[in-house]
């Protein structure tokens, strides 16, 4: 059946009794199909995801997997995962066929849009950070989706991403009807973006989440589908090298080497946008230690700025390794030698001074607690308490 043909009669017969009016098909899934559905008395939009899918009919399995989804989707609230109403069993052609009644997305696939070509990297990590605030709810709630793909991901016409399809998510903490489900014939999950110890057979957390949804970066800033899972080095040459860093972590095939947690990925991607490194090209960088050796100095010793590191795409300062500081925070413009930036009076970086008596930090003062020492600057100390 193509996606936009009508539901079928005895299906937009049993959801009127609930005042529900089926519209066209959505789409159909390995489970089976998604139809639109309309709620007069309140004038929204909804989908109604059935188990009817031919080859399942007699899949005990499937059907467990099917039931148990809307009680996971249930237990997570999140603006990036769809809100469930109810659920239940239609009695549809003699047969009971499981049903979920949950929230319209209008939106796309995230494989459509990388099919269309690679996106800027703020584009991508806007789509990504939004699939790991998802991630962090369900994580926090001991659940483990099994499945972060593409066609997992939608993406509403206003560029807000929903992750979908929990079939075959399991929790880890034991509860009422979400008991780990598996039929012993098959790894659940999709193959090009399961994590190693996915594929392998054994038991996963949420890093193993976190890998898929690396992958799926991958993709949104490569431009193509991978044809496996491991990263093809000639397309990370394409990349920042941070970017290159970041993925190569995502992606380890040790779980103990990835990041551990959804919001340490979360927290990574959002230090590369706003050091605004999200291009090939290597740029300056400042080194805010005032103990590193390239701290500038002037006549007198006296403090004149940080380190300039010229033409340098690494995350920290090769002389002391404090992590450097790169382009304007706010608009993102080349630093040219100021204190403020050119483009847009932003501050870049604070001149340095002494806690105690507020003269500029000398050269032979770095290495003071200036709040509790002063700076050779200080006036003598005569004893006298006032």
């Amino acid at each position: 059946m193509a996606n936009d043909e009508d539901a079928p009669r005895e299906y937009v017969e049993y959801f009127k009794q609930y005042n529900l009016m089926l519209g066209k098909r959505l789409g159909c899934g390995s489970s089976g199909n998604v139809y639109r559905a309309t709620q007069p008395k309140l004038a929204r939009e909804l989908a109604i995801k059935f188990f009817d899918h031919p080859s399942r009919k007699s899949d005990a399995v499937g059907r467990k997997r099917f039931e148990r989804e809307a009680k996971l989707l249930a237990k997570s609230q999140h603006p990036a995962i769809p809100f469930v109403l109810s659920c239940g069993n239609a009695t549809l052609t003699g047969v009971s066929v499981p049903y979920i009644i949950m929230q319209f997305i209008d939106g796309h696939g995230l494989d459509e849009i990388i099919s269309n070509g690679k996106q800027n990297p703020k584009t991508a990590t806007s789509y990504v950070k939004q699939v790991l605030g998802a991630l962090a709810c369900v994580h926090q709630n001991s659940i483990v989706h099994r499945d972060v793909k593409p066609e997992n991901i939608l993406v509403s016409k206003a560029g807000h991403c929903y992750l979908i399809d929990f079939s075959i998510g399991v929790s880890l903490s034991p509860a009422p009807g979400l008991t780990r489900i598996t039929d012993g014939k098959r790894t659940p999950a999709t193959w090009l973006y399961a994590a190693p110890e996915q594929i392998s057979g054994k038991d996963v957390d949420r890093r193993a989440d976190l890998y898929s949804l690396g992958l799926v970066l991958f993709e949104l800033l490569v431009g193509r589908r991978i044809s496996r899972p491991e990263l093809v080095e000639a397309d990370l040459l394409q990349l920042s090298p941070f970017f290159r860093e970041l993925l190569r972590k995502a992606c380890h095939s040790e779980p103990t080497k990835r990041f551990q947690g959804a919001n340490e990925f979360r927290v990574e991607l959002e230090r590369l946008e706003v050091a605004g490194v999200d291009r090939v090209e290597p740029g300056d960088a400042l080194c805010l230690n005032v103990r590193c050796p390239t701290t500038r100095w002037g006549k007198g010793g006296w403090y004149e700025g940080p380190g300039i590191i010229r033409s340098t795409h690494k995350p920290f300062c090769g002389a002391c390794g404090s992590r450097l500081a790169y382009p304007c925070e706010r608009c993102g413009a080349e630093f040219k030698n100021s204190q403020y930036c050119a483009d847009c009076g932003n501050q870049n970086y604070d001149f340095v001074w002494c806690d105690k008596c507020g003269t500029l930090l000398n050269r032979k003062d770095r290495y003071k607690n200036t709040a509790e020492e002063g700076c050779s600057n200080c006036p003598a100390d005569d004893g006298i308490p006032f």
